[in-house]
């Protein structure tokens, strides 16, 4: 059981240890750590600093360390070595910075969480263009927006049958192969492929499941034979521009069962379906210090089935659900967490072309860490 560290407006959780026994390390580790037993192998010794950071107790994380298998006195050793460490030392005054940072996300969350009406996305129906900049765009709010897409030709003709009719011999990009990689979406390039766009359709009309889906980043809108598709897509005046339409125009199509996993967009969407439905859950930004958010714009937390032993800070979050059915616009914020389950066969597609400022600087964590 990992210890949960309570400290003032923020929890911690000491580190898991590294998935790495005696047993597993390597030769010159075994020769440096188990024979010569001069130091813990490098893994080690980067998670004794890194708990050390976050302020985790000393006994504990020897404790911890001694449990899976490394040696009492070399762990004894390292603690000393880095406690006393001035790159130690250095890391305390990143840390006090960041800490601030998260106190002050945990007071928005607090203070978000006492306004009853926060606890849904709330709904418009054809809101002027500058209300939705004034109260939602420029104020990072979700919004669900309805009766401005019922005259899209796309509304009325878009279904598995009318694509396969009429665009089944072009080429698509899919990803597939998703059940067997618990981590598709961040190695999607491994996942990627091309097949005819009757063929794909078979596969949802198979049935449901997450293996095979059509999503964002396959350019669909971009080939020459999608034209007919683009244009069935009406225009949204004072919301987005025409200008460059189709990289910034998105289709996701796919069975019931297909999954967007957690994470959030580095830009704002404007998301619409047109065919079947999806539920969206939303986590506000404010709450991203218990997502675990270690590698780009993904959460290391299975949003559907947490384990709260290994993600024990994911207990402190809350979630709002919104169901899309069609012909509804779901305005997803910057920074905005969101996980998508599509409920039945689905068609859906999204747009980045806002009229409004939609570009900026994200520093995000790349390290991938070892299982």
């Amino acid at each position: 059981m990992m210890l949960l560290l309570e400290l003032p407006l923020q929890s911690r959780v000491l580190r898991q240890p590294p998935n790495q026994s005696p047993s597993d390390l390597t030769g010159k580790e075994k020769e440096r750590c188990m024979a010569a037993q001069q130091r813990l192998p490098e893994r080690w010794r980067s998670w004794v600093a890194e708990n050390i950071l976050l302020e985790a107790d000393p006994e504990q994380i020897e404790n911890d360390a001694v449990a899976a298998g490394m040696n009492r006195s070399l762990v004894r050793e390292e603690l000393k070595r880095a406690q006393g460490s001035p790159y130690i030392e250095g890391g305390r005054w990143v840390m006090q910075r960041v800490n601030k940072l998260e106190s002050l996300m945990r007071i928005r969350v607090e203070a978000f969480r006492q306004n009853k009406t926060n606890a849904c996305v709330p709904s418009r129906h054809r809101l002027p263009a500058s209300t939705f900049r004034e109260k939602y765009y420029a104020l990072n709010k979700p919004l669900k927006i309805l009766g401005m897409v019922d005259d899209w030709p796309a509304m009325q003709k878009w279904s598995p049958e009318y694509f396969r009719d009429n665009y089944g011999e072009e080429i698509v990009e899919i990803t597939s192969g998703r059940d067997a990689d618990p981590r598709y979406e961040i190695n999607l390039d491994d996942h990627r492929t091309q097949m005819r766009f009757a063929d794909f359709i078979d596969r949802v009309e198979a049935g449901e499941g997450n293996d095979s889906y059509l999503v964002a980043n396959n350019r669909f809108f971009e080939q020459p034979g999608m034209k007919g598709l683009l244009a069935d897509i009406g225009p949204l005046p004072g919301f987005l521009t025409r200008k460059k339409r189709a990289p910034h125009t998105y289709m996701w199509f796919g069975p019931a069962g297909t999954v967007t996993p957690l994470h959030h967009d580095t830009m704002n969407i404007l998301f619409c379906q047109v065919y079947g439905r999806k539920l969206v859950s939303l986590i506000s930004p404010d709450e991203s210090p218990w997502l675990y958010n270690e590698l780009g714009v993904f959460s290391e937390v299975d949003f559907e089935n947490p384990d709260f032993e290994v993600h024990p800070l994911y207990q402190h979050v809350d979630r709002i659900e919104v169901e899309m059915n069609p012909g509804e616009i779901l305005f997803l914020p910057v920074g905005w967490w969101h996980h998508v389950r599509s409920l039945e066969t689905s068609i859906s597609v999204s747009f980045t072309n806002f009229v409004f400022p939609n570009d900026y600087e994200w520093r995000q964590p790349e390290i991938r860490r070892d299982a």
